[in-house]
């Protein structure tokens, strides 16, 4: 993955791991007294009960350790049904009190692991074991980005076991994410016309039919085993209801198709018959009962959300919006889709103006969910709702949450072809940055640098964003086949120096070779040459010097295997340094990305589909990841 990119990723991966590690250092575990799945208890609390249960836990603050230990013990016999008051005793104002619900929620909550889930399930639920709404539903949502194979198990676990309404629910939502579904059709944006453009829509058809028989086969398969557990939860009251919503809309459209296609029956075989009635099933009309069963469910949830404005509730109520839009669009209701989707979008019924915030810190976890959010959108093919819930978004964010938040648009823009508007939006965070300056002596991204400090009033001499300009800059004119421009923008890139952008310069040799540019062909490869050669000393010099830190070290190893392998050159000494960059940093998803391009440079595309699926499980939200795991999985089906 790009350099700059590698640098945030990085940052904020560090972030979460020492919150995270904060917050779990106070756990500690007694031994014995664990309890087993089965053990779980799925009976709602009756009010006797949960008094019962509510005089345990206040058992928990006694002087005496034998009242402590018996409480404990009665606590656990009610299972996951102590999950939710639990939950609230970790706070209790008597620290031994507290550390003994910590305890007890551990218990409870081990049922949700078992010994072979895979590594990345134990990951995100040791994050739900938290207490944190923002853990929790960041383990949510990345359990949803995973295969059906791998997430549905643990997360129909949460589903039975949860009590708390907004986390079961948010769950149900997780299973929907997870099922197959149908994309329409988008290719991955070319530069140049003799690319390869990825997917075909033959591709992308068989995709589809794949993955609507996988859907309906699963929906059934989860529809059996939730009717077949007596456990009535919240989340498996709120996900019966979805499917139950998108089979009746399924089962209406091909009603109405086969009507459409009654009349113009005669005299034509069966094969004919069915292949008029599938094209009919595209624009069969859809009843507005149907539409309106789901305005009502929204309509119940938004008043709830509203009572009380509570973010984590707003935020779901922003989730299940996207999900009643994509039950149309997964049902075949195209066109109805696309209407209710920004019939919603015009309410603005989640603008961040109704959240009430406890604090800055809970703005900041609820933005990142929230956005979060749009790129799952994109990522699922509707890229359209994506990028106009971004902006709308952006649109709402303070001036420094612009600042951070605008980088990650700008490379959605850029993974779906909005090369134009990934420039223009640059530049509007350049000029945010400006504005800062202006007004504090150190700036929301970094200290002043020496040109600001001389007070030179040249934007975009002082700004970090020059090179990602130009080199969206570049995009746009290579894309609109005005190449001369493209160059120009290229060569002021290169001009930077050690400051260019290593995209922009990797844009200039496809350039040079497209527009068969001779003479700046050998001054782009010159640049390159140079460039690898100078990074390859640096790359020694910084093993021979073990007290330099390893990032230093990686940084260099990642531009190097970079450049060299979307240069196509040195490509088993790329590989080499990649693999070597992964042994330092395995948690890296951008180093991976870049092991799996050296892998798919040399033709290994299964391997190359392994090590970009492991850097997909790191970082799901990442879409230039999901970019390119498609496009792996694409050139691998041509090979084959």
């Amino acid at each position: 993955m790009r350099k700059s990119m590698k640098k945030v990723s990085r940052r904020q991966k560090n972030t979460k791991r020492q919150f995270l590690f904060l917050f779990l250092g106070g756990l500690f575990f007694f031994n014995g007294l664990a309890l087993s799945a089965g053990e779980f208890r799925e009976i709602p609390l009756s009010s006797e009960r949960q008094k019962v249960l509510d005089s345990h836990i206040e058992q928990l603050a006694s002087s005496s350790t034998k009242i402590r230990e018996q409480a404990k013990r009665d606590i656990l016999t009610f299972g996951s049904s102590a999950i939710e008051s639990l939950q609230k005793a970790q706070n209790h104002p008597d620290l031994t009190a507290a550390e003994s619900a910590v305890y007890c929620l551990r218990l409870l909550t081990q049922g949700l692991s078992r010994s072979d889930d895979p590594p990345e399930v134990k990951k995100n639920l040791n994050y739900y074991s938290t207490n944190e709404w923002y853990l929790r539903s960041l383990a949510i949502s990345r359990l949803s980005y995973l295969e059906p194979d791998t997430s549905l198990r643990p997360l129909l676990r949460i589903l039975l076991h949860e009590k708390n309404t907004l986390a079961g629910q948010s769950a149900a939502l997780a299973v929907y994410w997870t099922l197959p579904h149908i994309q329409p059709f988008r290719q991955w944006p070319t530069v140049f016309p003799d690319e390869k453009a990825f997917p075909t829509p033959e591709y992308r058809m068989e995709q589809n039919k794949q993955s609507t028989e996988e859907r309906l086969k699963l929906q059934n398969e989860i529809r059996e085993y939730l009717l077949s557990e007596s456990a009535r939860t919240p989340g498996k009251t709120l996900l019966l209801q979805l499917m139950e919503i998108e089979s009746t809309l399924r089962k209406k459209r091909g009603e109405a198709a086969a009507l459409l296609s009654a009349d113009n029956s005669e005299n034509k075989s069966e094969d004919e018959v069915k292949k008029v009635t599938a094209q009919n099933a595209e624009n069969a009309p859809l009843e507005s009962g149907h539409i309106e069963e789901i305005e009502e469910m929204l309509n119940r949830f938004l008043e709830e959300a509203q009572k009380d404005g509570k973010p984590e509730k707003m935020t779901f109520l922003q989730e299940m919006i996207y999900v009643c839009a994509d039950i149309l669009f997964q049902s075949g209701h195209f066109e109805e889709a696309e209407a209710f989707f920004r019939n919603w979008q015009r309410k603005n019924v989640c603008a961040l103006e109704f959240n009430h915030f406890q604090s800055n810190e809970m703005r900041l976890q609820t933005l990142h969910i929230r956005f979060y959010l749009t790129q799952k959108l994109i990522v699922r093919g509707n890229w359209d709702w994506g990028k106009s819930e971004m902006k709308n978004f952006l649109a709402q964010m303070r001036q420094t949450e612009r600042i951070r938040y605008a980088r990650y648009f700008c490379t959605a823009l850029k993974a779906t072809g909005d090369f134009g508007d990934a420039a223009d939006q640059m530049k509007e965070l350049r000029r945010f940055q400006f504005l800062a300056f202006t007004q504090t002596p150190e700036t929301p991204l970094g200290q002043k640098t020496e040109k600001q400090d001389k007070g030179k009033k040249d934007e975009e001499e002082i700004s970090e964003y020059t090179p990602l300009i130009l080199y969206f800059q570049g995009l746009e004119a290579c894309s609109k086949e005005d190449y001369p421009k493209a160059k120009k923008f290229l060569a002021r890139n290169m001009e930077l120096g050690e400051n260019c952008d290593i995209d922009g310069l990797i844009l200039a040799r496809k350039l040079a070779l497209f527009t068969n540019d001779a003479e700046w062909l050998r001054e782009v490869e010159s640049k390159i040459n140079h460039l690898l050669e100078e990074t390859q000393k640096s790359i020694q010099v910084l093993k021979k010097n073990p007290l330099i830190p390893k990032e230093e070290l990686l940084m260099e190893l990642n531009l190097f295997a970079w450049l060299a392998v979307n240069t196509e050159r040195r490509l088993e000494e790329a590989q080499k340094y990649a693999m070597e960059a992964v042994d330092l940093s395995p948690d890296s998803e951008s180093i991976r990305d870049t092991l799996a391009m050296t892998f798919a440079a040399q033709g290994n595309f299964e391997k190359a589909l392994e090590v970009q699926l492991e850097a997909v499980k790191i970082n799901p939200h990442e879409l230039e990841l999901i970019q390119n795991l498609e496009k792996i999985r694409f050139f691998q089906t041509e090979q084959k």
